[in-house]
């Protein structure tokens, strides 16, 4: 009898255990310079290439932040996005989420910030999310 609860308790365990890990990798990785689903990313230059920023939640200001696997800052530098969230971002002007904004709809890729969107090439300091 005990052998047997301690060999079903094992079973549990390791089913437990698959199935934590399977639910980890399929989650998005912020800032792993992918833009995986349920992730915001920025890119230094249009039609989504150059550097990248990629994230899971809102971040309100881009001067702590630089292009992935650089040390180059991201503020007033973008170029593009790609929303693979499902809600809106809001890409705002200026820190803390206030100024001109590009309000870009879930699943939406923006090529051309400038020509796409009310916000201008290279202004995006912040973005907030609508979830």
């Amino acid at each position: 009898m005990v052998r047997t609860m301690r060999r079903a308790g094992f079973v549990v365990l390791t089913v437990v255990a698959a199935t934590a890990a399977l639910s980890t990798t399929a989650q998005a990785a912020p800032k792993n310079g992918s833009c995986e689903t349920g992730e915001f990313c920025v890119y230094e230059n249009y039609n989504r290439s150059g550097g990248i920023v990629d994230w899971t939640g809102p971040d309100t200001n881009y001067k702590d932040n630089s292009w992935f696997g650089t040390t180059d800052g991201i503020d007033n530098e973008t170029s593009s996005a790609w929303n693979r969230k499902a809600c809106q971002v809001q890409l705002w002007q200026h820190v803390g989420g206030s100024g001109a904004v590009a309000r870009i709809s879930a699943g939406r890729i923006i090529d051309n910030v400038r020509d796409d969107t009310d916000l201008g090439d290279n202004m995006a300091s912040a973005h907030t999310m609508s979830c």
